[in-house]
């Protein structure tokens, strides 16, 4: 096929939306579905573990059958010789309090909602998807990786849940995986964010390592054009610079600047 036949080929195709190659995907490790039912009928389990949190005036006291029945990390801890296993007890330093609740609160209801019954915000979310994935739970980390792509940043700078906000907990505090789910969901939003009046202030305000994902995100979307595919780079991206006194002029086959600007 010659390369005008396989450019007015590519040319035809539908442009698809940005995608991200690597999409979030919360099935990156075995389920971990209990086999059998939780069942409080027998003594033993009435039996507690206490956990400590940043931050909380009073620990939580937990039926130890339902957080080890949905933990594997909890339990062994809680069923080892070690001194988790011989207190029952567990403190965590850089856990908030808050954030555990919301943990606490889903091992016995199921539900992922704040103490007024609502909706989380966004970098709640995100921190209990951590708490999830540190307490091997695959199956809340899918349920919170959904709500953390469908719930919008806050507007509020002061509400601590802004898009600048979760960038930075993500690849400042938490995630330093080179290819994870945190990551590709702060791109996605970010990209879906920025627009032409605001996007110097983004960008700018992007954590450290960020910029190369954003921008390999944009270059992903740019491989679709028709010059990709036919070794030609970039070609077919055009640049709109908007410079005073300048027209645009359309010029074929220039890599990756698909137009040139001239001064009258």
């Amino acid at each position: 096929m010659s390369s005008s036949a396989s450019a007015s080929k590519l040319r035809s195709r539908p442009r698809p939306r940005y995608s991200f190659n690597h999409r979030p995907s919360a099935t990156k490790v075995p389920s971990s579905t209990p086999k059998k039912p939780l069942n409080f009928s027998s003594p033993e389990a009435q039996s507690f573990v206490t956990i400590h949190c940043k931050g909380a005036a009073q620990p939580f006291r937990i039926h130890k059958n339902v957080i080890t029945h949905y933990s594997p990390f909890f339990s062994a801890a809680f069923n080892s010789d070690f001194k988790e296993g011989k207190t029952q007890s567990m403190s965590f330093e850089d856990v908030e309090a808050p954030i555990f609740g919301f943990f606490n609160n889903w091992l016995y209801t199921q539900k992922v909602v704040n103490e007024d019954g609502k909706r989380l915000q966004l970098i709640e979310y995100a921190k209990l998807w951590s708490l999830s994935q540190r307490f091997l739970m695959p199956d809340l980390q899918s349920i919170l990786l959904r709500e953390t792509q469908n719930t919008l940043p806050s507007s509020d700078a002061k509400s601590g849940s802004t898009l600048k906000d979760f960038q930075q907990y993500v690849y400042l505090v938490v995630d330093h995986q080179e290819d994870s789910d945190l990551k590709k969901v702060a791109i996605m939003k970010t990209l879906s964010s920025v627009n032409q009046n605001n996007i110097d202030a983004v960008m700018n305000s992007f954590p450290e390592g960020m910029l190369v994902d954003f921008t390999k995100a944009l270059l992903e979307d740019c491989t679709q054009l028709r010059g990709w595919e036919l070794g030609l780079g970039l070609g077919g991206v055009a640049l709109s610079m908007k410079t005073e006194n300048a027209v645009a002029v359309e010029t074929p086959n220039i890599g990756m600047f698909g137009r040139h600007r001239r001064s009258r």
